[in-house]
């Protein structure tokens, strides 16, 4: 299954959020993750209000997945709603956030 595929069909169950569907926001999140064909996207949707704990869950599940399957086509991306680049960095560092980053619009 090709990368775009993958990442249509995890979005989609993810959420109805009309952001995910627009083809402009496609291109910079393929561009952001340096996406190739058959390359594999896991993807975190967070608010920084959300609980402390889900969001740790969350990374956690990222790790155990990362750990499982050491793959060089594995790509991790965190898409965060927030509106400054402040808050992406407060995000990075309250959990050791490494991978790459967005901020949902």
């Amino acid at each position: 299954m090709n990368a775009i595929v993958s990442i249509l069909l995890l979005f989609f169950s993810l959420s109805a959020n009309y952001h995910y569907v627009d083809e402009e926001y496609w291109k910079q999140i393929k561009e952001q993750c340096e996406l190739k064909q058959g390359d594999y996207l896991v993807v975190i949707v967070s608010k920084l209000t959300n609980c402390s704990s889900c969001i740790s869950a969350s990374i956690s599940d990222v790790n155990c997945i990362i750990k499982k399957h050491n793959r060089n086509n594995l790509k991790v991306l965190a898409l965060v709603e927030c509106k400054r680049d402040l808050e992406l960095n407060l995000f990075k560092e309250r959990y050791g956030w490494k991978h790459k980053i967005m901020r949902i619009k």
